[in-house]
């Protein structure tokens, strides 16, 4: 079967892992093999089959529990699915593909608190990630946790001085802090990367107003009016 296998004979290397489990109905490995043969064919409810079979004989194989989970995701059973990604990562906790798919799936069914970890483990990989730490940060909002979501905002910016949209979302979480002053800064950081960016200048407009500074806050929202937002 594995020399089949080699010469990407896939329907051969299935006839013969069928065979040979007739004998040795307890081998996860090649069970496991089997398992991934039937989803590179397509032939997904068998392959889930194969792979529940190894997690049976031995629950301890993270390869069963990812491809399981795989095949749940395409299926659309997403908590199912999340489930198993989590039962892989308590395996192994590097597993990459496993967080980036339990990630995906956790952003679908809009479970925010439940990203912050995958985020977590994301920034512990890549430290220099300012797309994850923004991702980060907008979890947290979402979430209320206006103070914890800063230092990502922060180091997003650093990271990527030029980032517009978390110089956007550092106003807007500044102004949720009661910190005008400094959302002021922001967005008119904002404006020197991109004189066109329409969703600054109306935030800046907010900043403006809450400072009470309403001659400005005025001309931030004509100036928006004027570019037809």
């Amino acid at each position: 079967g594995i020399s089949a296998l080699k010469l990407a004979d896939e329907g051969e290397a299935l006839r013969c892992f069928e065979q040979y489990l007739q004998l040795e109905p307890a081998d996860g490995e090649i069970f496991l093999e089997k398992g991934r043969i039937l989803m590179k064919m397509g032939r997904f409810k068998e392959a889930l089959q194969a792979f529940q079979k190894v997690i049976e004989i031995d629950p301890k194989v993270e390869a069963a529990h990812f491809n399981r989970g795989l095949i749940l995701e395409r299926r659309g059973m997403d908590e199912d699915a999340v489930a198993a990604f989590n039962r892989a990562l308590e395996l192994n906790d590097d597993n990459r593909e496993a967080w980036a798919h339990k990630e995906a799936i956790l952003t679908r069914l809009g479970r925010t608190a439940d990203l912050i970890p995958c985020y977590d483990k994301a920034l512990e990989v890549n430290p220099q990630d300012h797309k994850t730490h923004f991702k980060r940060a907008q979890a947290l909002r979402k979430l209320g946790r206006f103070d914890d979501a800063t230092p990502n905002l922060e180091r997003a910016c650093e990271i990527l001085p030029t980032y517009e949209d978390a110089w956007v979302e550092r106003g807007r979480n500044y102004l949720s802090l009661g910190k005008p002053h400094l959302a002021v800064e922001a967005f008119e950081r904002v404006l020197k990367i991109n004189p066109k960016n329409i969703q600054a200048l109306r935030f800046l407009g907010d900043a403006y107003f809450d400072k009470t500074d309403f001659e400005r806050a005025s001309t931030c929202y004509q100036s928006v009016v004027e570019q037809g937002a």
